[in-house]
């Protein structure tokens, strides 16, 4: 497969676009994690569905600062630009730099497998760590404020029904509706705050299914 690839991708003089369109395009690559039938590890090796993995350190805190609409803004180090997203830094070095929220941050990145690649291999394993700073870092409690900015505020402004903000957060959170029962329990609860966090701890905000 990756000679096949490879072998296309000179055919289009080395065309990125089209690499990724026809990846994008391909039936391996639209798979659903699900899989009719018993599953059998011998099919891995034929794309037989998708795997579901864990969001990288970078993609868990990106994710969390677009869902909420809160961003920090991150220098980076010996130039004069700033970044919203923890993808666009060049190393993790450039969270060792005094600005607001540095030090939580970093450590939150970290516990997540962020690391500089000179130095020593990313993991991707999960650890307590990592489930306490989702329910109790000071990085989450404040992207989950309705502060000036946020999605939440947005909603609150609109003056939104109850219904239709608990509609919304699980569409920007979890990329879904709410089913039935967490429709009624979402709906008891009176702190939009509360119901952001909860929805950053559920299983499924972490992984890419």
């Amino acid at each position: 497969l990756l000679d096949a690839l490879a072998d296309d991708f000179r055919k289009h003089n080395h065309d990125l676009r089209h690499l990724f369109r026809t990846i994008a395009k391909s039936s391996a690559y639209q798979l659903t994690s699900k899989f009719p039938g018993e599953w059998k590890d011998s099919y891995a090796k034929y794309f037989a569905r998708k795997f579901v993995r864990r969001l990288t350190a970078e993609q868990v805190h990106d994710s969390l600062v677009f869902a909420t609409g809160v961003y920090n803004q991150i220098p980076i180090r010996d130039t004069n630009l700033k970044v919203r997203y923890a993808t666009e830094l060049r190393s993790p070095e450039d969270l060792k730099q005094n600005f607001p929220g540095a030090k939580d941050l970093y450590f939150f990145l970290d516990s997540f497998g962020q690391t500089n690649r000179e130095y020593s291999e990313r993991t991707n394993d999960g650890d307590v760590t990592q489930a306490v700073l989702l329910l109790n870092s000071p990085f989450v409690k404040g992207q989950v404020k309705a502060q000036p900015g946020s999605y939440l505020k947005s909603l609150l402004d609109q003056n939104a029904t109850q219904e239709q903000i608990v509609d919304k957060l699980f569409w920007r959170f979890l990329q879904r509706p709410p089913q039935s029962a967490e429709k009624r329990m979402a709906m008891q609860i009176s702190n939009y705050e509360d119901l952001q966090w909860l929805l950053i701890n559920k299983v499924e905000f972490l992984f890419n299914y």
